[in-house]
């Protein structure tokens, strides 16, 4: 290798200077501005002082980009080909050879090589380039070099950094010398321009305006020296003031001025717009990627906000911020140094000099602004010893290594004593950041690391969809096909799948061509395959499982959506969150995030999401968004959670005492309540409730002999005590609960454990745990106490049971009858009243006090009077308890009792026994203390109830032959006695014989029953009603009111049930059948002439009455109404069969009285509006009593239309006496 150096480089021209100092020391500082050629020359120095020979000359640099560029360079003036004498080692590539002897890489490169050589024995001379910019490798490398030293007094280091605080480097290194070079030419003038002194409308213009103030004084600079125009370079903040200051300017239309953007995320395309040849001035707008990372040519100005964004991380929040910062005095000197390099340049600040002098002189080390946890993994690994006597340049604060530590602690890569775990080994091998390694490894044990390689390498690069600033909407539409619906990581491996589909069918340009007509970068596309093949290999290295789908299934290839994202949860539980009220996302540690506009989730909202990272700008975003489940966090986070429980229970079905725990992570509830198994969480307090809770209280399924026998023995008395309502019978829980806890040995807390320990025992009947009444008694108990409290009652000779509580207050408390459906029809108040003895004296007492004082102080005292009235009660017939008293009340003291005159609802609740209806499967269906009012309500559902079948049921019957109706039989249900009440049913063309739930019933459907069978005897007289019926329907003809087929059968069967009416003796055998037809036989023809006459008369009434109403209904709506409401009722479809025996005869009358009502209706309109409301009412009230007593008041509507007769028509006459009175009284007796 020939070796020369370019003459007019400041570093040329100190050569041997710097030789000298390498020579005499083990570490030389060379401190340059850029363009001072340190970086391309000092290698070969070193070559000349015969370095290099044996061992590697190793030369890193921040950025890959400038390894290579380096690499090349330093090769092409050494005369040698890059990879022989010269090579380069980056992420994704290595040049070296056995030939090489200067090695150029990234610093990362070089520690991860540190892993395999500590003492990086290959190597003579390390030179760290760019040290100022003193980065988090940087700063590690050069603490990690500075133990080395010590130990190879043989290695070299050369710092290379501008002019920016070298003494400090000087100072880690035992003030190694310092050589000075020079880099820039010509001079830089710097003006000051304070925005705050310009007037403006308004804030938001001062800026922009303060930039064009600035341009224009550029201007009138070459307009005074008569220069052509220059390019500028403007430093932002950040892409939204670049994009907002370029439409300012390009609105002013600048003459022969071109406006660019620069920033990162722009395309390759759009960055390398600086380099292209350009006519005219150019004003570049950058963030501070011009500063360090890119080079811009021509600058000639420097516009200087002042400001930057600087990545800052927050240790309380755990969030990596970005926020807005003045920069440091090094910095806006390193922004001024961009110009005048090739001329005299002007450096304008858009800040008072004041403000500069009062910066701090340096920018922060990112060792200040970052997250340790990278460099602790990596301490950890090469057993670098503790943290805090590492020789940092600058040593971090304590908490910020605390936090480092508990960042890795959280990944699950060191224990408690901060000592490495084999995950976390596993993870310090992989080349990328701990959480990310932590993904990957976890994502091996759930078998879709296959999944993760691709998304972490994706993490792990700039994203390589492109987004022009003059086509996001195309791109956006071109991006959309590579996006899935439900999660932000996902969309990776969709468009890592499509893209290799394209890239393997595709030639090398027509592949190319796709990624522009998508929107991709071809060159981050090309690095992040680099990355995954890396981490791969990794990955492969140690012994993590990979798996992956053949070529031909990616297009259809979808991962498993669980396992993928709870394979990124272990790294990523500071980045989840849970959507609150106000749309924002809650995280652990009391934060909040929105969802970056960009991600497929932005608009859907889902409940919990996980971020691949929260940045903090305007506000916090998460970008990189997933919808995950609360419990994939709980078990992702099992060892940093915080458990709290409550409501420790008895829990019957389990066996154990359970509580209730709530999960949170760093203040943020993942789980507000699940139940839990609390045995080992308090084995004690779990021991104490599974003997209260359990043993004691009964709740338990244990087939011990011993707990059995207890529990009866406890059963019987606590069942006396709640009939005695005297709590004092049993001892106290806390007595019964020392029996078990001085028997049961410690550790037993639930079933499991008790039998396992029952297993164990010699005396498999556990005689020691036997409870005796001596154990549980706290007082002797009245053996007659017992009797006045049965556990059964007799209805119908049916055993119904009565249970017994103690509730004061309760619905529930006193005794309780269980009466089945089928029989609380059948059920009397005297089986009611009469069920519990020991509640007769104190019931009646209350009873008595509830009297009027006029009445019950007359049956003072009245316990005395009640004692000699239940005395008197006869022992077969018992009576209802108030007929007993009044009819005592007479007898004893000579005072009349009304009926009315009781107050049962002033009788405590406990001394009123309560009906509890049930169902066939014992399933209570209601409860009440008033008989009658549960025997209304469940009328109806008894009778929809199948009756019990009994032989005397059959139907086709044509004649009374060979069977007898008695009017009662007993019949059994499921074990239920009943009474039921045979009847005849007229099925038309027979009679069928049925059981009726009551007598009335049987009593109506016999009548008609009874009709058809005498029809079926009487053919001759049928035949000729028939034949009269026929005449009588003719000559009634439109009068007939009825449409009903069937009006002649039914008229026809009303003449039988009218001949052979019998009241109250109905015919039980033929022979009183037969006597019955004989009798009514010869009536049956002049019966039906009688009827037919008054149908005759009856349709001609209502006839007439009809007409009438026609003309009157315009006048008096109202009653014509209440009218034609009334014709209904009497003269509905099916009449005259509708009309009973003892009513139908008045039916002339009614009619009458309409007619005459019609008659009086002009000239007492109101008068009769006010009985038809009247009237109204009662009917209303009636068919609400009938509802919950049908059939107790049967004649009511009859008696109802007596009340019209009285009322519109009162010459007429009534049947009876009548008022609104008298029948308000029955309604009033019915309740």
């Amino acid at each position: 290798m020939q070796i020369s150096y370019p003459p007019g480089l400041p570093v040329s021209e100190k050569r041997a200077e710097i030789a000298t100092a390498i020579r005499e020391n083990q570490v030389v500082v060379v401190a340059g501005e850029t363009g001072s050629g340190k970086t391309t020359q000092l290698p070969k120095i070193c070559l000349e002082l015969g370095l290099g020979e044996k061992k590697l000359i190793g030369h890193t640099q921040p950025r890959r980009l400038a390894a290579r560029s380096v690499a090349s360079r330093i090769a092409e003036e050494l005369n040698t080909t890059l990879g022989k004498g010269v090579g380069y080692q980056v992420r994704f590539s290595d040049t070296t050879s056995p030939d090489t002897r200067i090695k150029l890489m990234t610093d990362g490169i070089l520690l991860a090589e540190i892993q395999q050589d500590k003492l990086l024995s290959k190597y003579d001379v390390i030179i760290v380039d760019e040290a100022h910019e003193r980065s988090l490798n940087i700063d590690f490398l050069l603490g990690y070099l500075k133990q080395l030293l010590s130990k190879r007094s043989d290695l070299k280091l050369i710092i290379t950094s501008a002019t920016i605080d070298v003494d400090k480097f000087s100072e880690h290194f035992s003030a190694a010398p310092v050589i000075s070079v020079s880099g820039r030419s010509y001079p830089v003038e710097i003006i000051y321009q304070d925005p705050a002194e310009l007037e403006v409308e308004s804030e938001d213009d001062r800026f922009h305006q303060s930039v064009i103030q600035a341009l224009q004084t550029l201007k009138q600079h070459e307009s005074k020296t008569r220069q052509p125009p220059g390019d500028v370079l403007v430093f932002l903040s950040g892409e939204r003031d670049i994009r907002e200051l370029a439409l300012t300017l390009r609105q002013l239309q600048l003459p022969d001025t071109e406006i660019i953007p620069l920033y990162a995320r722009l395309t390759q395309n759009e960055q390398q717009r600086i380099f292209m040849p350009h006519r005219g001035r150019r004003i570049i707008l950058a963030t501070n990627v011009a500063e360090t990372s890119l080079t811009v040519p021509g600058i000639r100005y420097v516009i200087d906000s002042g400001l930057a964004r600087i990545s800052r991380y927050s240790v309380q929040s755990k969030v990596q911020r970005l926020p807005v910062e003045p920069i440091s005095q090094a910095s806006a000197n390193q922004r001024a140094g961009r110009c005048g390099r090739v001329a005299s340049g002007i450096c304008v600040r858009l800040y008072s000099e004041n403000d500069f002098l009062n910066r701090p002189p340096f920018t922060d080390p990112e060792i200040k602004r970052t997250n340790l946890s990278a460099v602790i993994l990596q301490m950890l690994l090469l057993n670098l010893g503790e943290v805090e006597s590492f020789p940092f340049i600058e040593p971090p604060e304590r908490r910020a290594i605390n936090d480092g530590f508990r960042v890795l602690e959280e990944l699950g890569a060191i224990d408690a004593n901060r000592i490495l775990t084999p995950r976390g080994r596993q993870m310090a091998r992989l080349p990328t950041d701990p959480r990310l390694a932590c993904m990957l490894v976890e994502s091996s044990r759930r078998h879709c690391l296959y999944d993760l390689l691709i998304i972490v390498s994706a993490l792990s690069i700039q994203d390589p969809r492109d987004t022009p600033t003059d086509k996001k909407q195309a791109a956006r539409q071109r991006h959309a096909q590579y996006a899935d619906k439900e999660s932000d990581f996902l969309s990776w491996i969709r468009l890592w799948h499509l893209v290799e589909l394209e890239r393997q069918a595709l030639s090398s340009s027509q592949f190319r061509k796709y990624c522009s007509e998508n929107y991709l970068s071809w060159l981050r596309l090309r690095e992040w395959r680099e990355t995954h093949r890396q981490l791969m290999l990794s990955c492969q290295q140690q012994g993590l499982k990979l798996s992956r789908p053949a070529d031909e299934d990616l297009a259809d290839y979808r991962p498993d959506y669980e396992a993928t994202h709870r394979s990124m949860l272990p790294g990523a539980l500071n980045q989840i969150g849970q959507r609150s009220q106000d749309g924002l996302y809650a995280t652990p540690r009391g934060r909040k995030f929105s969802i970056f506009p960009s991600s497929v989730l932005a608009r859907k909202q889902p409940r919990w999401v996980m971020s691949a990272e929260l940045i903090e700008t305007s506000r916090v975003f998460a970008t990189q968004v997933a919808r995950i489940e609360p419990n994939w966090v709980v078990d992702a986070a099992a060892h940093l959670l915080r458990r709290e429980y409550f409501d420790a229970h008895w829990e019957k079905k389990r066996g154990e005492v359970v509580a209730y725990e709530k999960l949170s992570l760093f203040g943020l509830t993942l789980i507000e309540r699940r139940r839990v198994s609390y045995s080992k969480i308090d084995p004690q307090i779990s021991r104490q409730i599974f003997i209260y809770q359990g043993l004691l209280a009964g709740d338990i399924q244990l087939r011990a002999p011993f707990y059995a026998h207890n529990q009866q023995l406890l059963e019987k008395y606590r069942k006396q005590e709640e009939k005695e309502r005297r709590p004092d019978i049993v001892v106290p829980d806390e007595v019964l609960a020392e029996f078990y806890e001085q028997r049961l040995p410690p550790g037993i807390n639930s079933v499991a454990t008790l039998e396992r320990w029952s297993r164990k025992q010699k005396d498999p009947q556990h005689t020691s745990l036997h409870m005796r009444e001596a154990d549980i008694l706290a007082r002797d108990v009245d053996v007659n106490s017992q009797l006045a409290y049965p556990d059964l009652t007799n209805v119908l000779r049916n055993s119904l049971k009565i249970s017994y509580q103690f509730q004061p207050g309760s619905e529930r408390d006193g005794a309780s009858i269980a009466v089945p459906l089928t029989l609380i029809s059948q059920m009397s108040q005297q089986d009611l009243d009469w069920a519990v003895p020991g509640l007769l004296q104190e019931r009646c007492v209350a009873l008595v006090k509830s009297l009027p004082k006029s009445i019950r102080k007359q049956l003072v005292p009245a316990p005395e009077f009640v004692e000699q009235a239940l005395k008197a009660a006869d022992a077969a017939d018992k009576p209802v308890l108030t007929a007993l008293l009044a009819e005592q009340a007479w007898q004893q003291r000579r005072v009349r009792v009304p009926a009315d005159a009781w107050d049962e609802s002033t009788v405590p609740v406990y001394l009123r026994p309560t009906v509890c209806i049930i169902d066939a499967n014992g399933k209570e269906l209601a409860r009440g203390h008033v008989l009658a009012d549960l025997q209304s309500r469940f009328a109806g559902s008894a009778k929809s109830q199948k009756n019990p079948s009994h032989g005397i049921e059959q139907n086709g019957l044509k004649d009374w032959k060979n069977f007898e109706l008695p009017e009662v039989l007993e019949v059994k249900e499921q074990g239920i006695r009943l009474l039921r009440y045979p009847a005849l049913r007229d099925d038309s063309d027979s009679v069928a014989i049925v059981l009726c739930d009551t007598q009335s019933a049987a009593s109506r459907l016999t009548e008609r029953g009874l009709a058809r069978l005498y029809m079926f005897r009487t053919a001759q007289q049928r035949e000729l009603l028939a034949n009269r019926l026929k005449n009588l329907q003719k000559s009634l003809g439109l009068k007939l009111l009825s449409q009903n087929t069937e009006w002649p059968a039914f008229a026809l069967l009303t003449v039988y049930r009218l001949a052979f009416a019998t009241g109250s003796v109905r015919p039980h055998d033929s022979q009183s059948f037969q006597r019955q037809l004989d009798v009514g036989k010869a009536d049956l023809v002049a019966t039906g002439d009688r009827l037919f006459r008054l149908l005759q008369d009856v349709y001609s009434y209502a006839f007439s009455v009809e007409h009438r109403l026609k003309s009157l209904q315009a006048r008096f709506p109202d009653s014509i109404k209440d009218i034609r409401h009334q014709l209904e009722l009497l003269i509905p479809d099916h009449f005259p069969d509708s009309a009973p025996s003892d009513w139908i005869w008045e039916y002339p009358r009614y009619l009458k009285a309409l007619d005459q009502r019609l008659d009086k209706l002009p000239s007492q309109a109101e008068k009769d509006r006010q009985l038809s409301n009247m009237i109204a009412s009662l009917q209303k009230d009636w068919q609400r009593a009938e509802q919950l007593k049908p059939g107790v008041l049967a004649d009511f509507q009859w008696w109802l239309q007596e009340l019209r007769v009285s009322s519109f028509a009162q010459q007429l006459g009534t049947k009876g006496p009548v008022s609104e009175k008298r029948l308000r009284k029955q309604l009033e007796k019915v309740g």
